[in-house]
């Protein structure tokens, strides 16, 4: 699980979570390879190069909440 944040920078300019991924695979990784996202765009690219979960934790966490607001009160 990769949570690091891309930023622009470095030396390469190149999207960590991508060459994680490829560097997995390049070593035959067996498990799953779950990474986070700030957009749907940045998702799918993630999902194609080979990420088995992508989480999103702005949405998730509005999901979360906008549940638990759904919810009666308790007491």
């Amino acid at each position: 699980m990769s949570a690091i944040p891309a930023r622009g920078g470095g030396v390469t300019h190149e999207d960590h979570r991508l060459a994680l991924i490829d560097g997995l695979r390049a070593q035959h990784f067996p498990g799953r390879i779950a990474v986070t996202a700030h957009t749907e765009e940045e998702a799918d690219r993630l999902r194609q190069r080979g990420a088995a979960l992508v989480l999103l934790p702005f949405r998730d966490a509005a999901e979360r909440a906008a549940e638990l607001l759904e919810k009666p009160p308790a007491g």
